[in-house]
């Protein structure tokens, strides 16, 4: 297998994990009563910017709405997700023999991604 379906199907696999991580965290949390999870909470007392996103998560997915999201964030990073799943699955079915291209393609549609990020943040 090549190197670049390998990275196709690695993070294909780690965007899965999101929704699956979101619907099995409230067992996790059981499992930990008292302590929190959040390591910058942990340590400054205060909510990080991503605190909230995985219950934001469960609830997109149990009900298929937004608008209650408890993070300002939730439904940019949400469009960014499923924006990355659909390019990751697209990519992975039209990669066989077509490497080299995918690969440009690739860069020139996730490196404007990234930028407009990293400003956001």
């Amino acid at each position: 297998m090549n190197p670049y379906r390998t990275a196709n199907i690695t993070l294909l696999g780690l965007l899965l994990f999101v929704p699956v991580f979101a619907l099995v965290s409230p067992a996790l949390e059981s499992l930990v009563t008292g302590e929190t999870l959040c390591l910058h909470k942990a340590i400054t007392g205060e909510d990080c910017p991503f605190c909230g996103l995985t219950r934001d998560m469960r609830q997109f997915i149990l009900t298929g709405s937004v608008d209650n999201s408890s993070n300002r964030l939730f439904r940019g990073l949400c469009t960014v997700y499923l924006f990355e799943l659909s390019i990751r699955i697209l990519l992975l079915i039209f990669s066989a023999g077509k490497e080299r291209m995918l690969v440009k393609l690739d860069i020139l549609v996730h490196l404007p991604v990234f930028i407009f990020l990293f400003l956001l943040f």
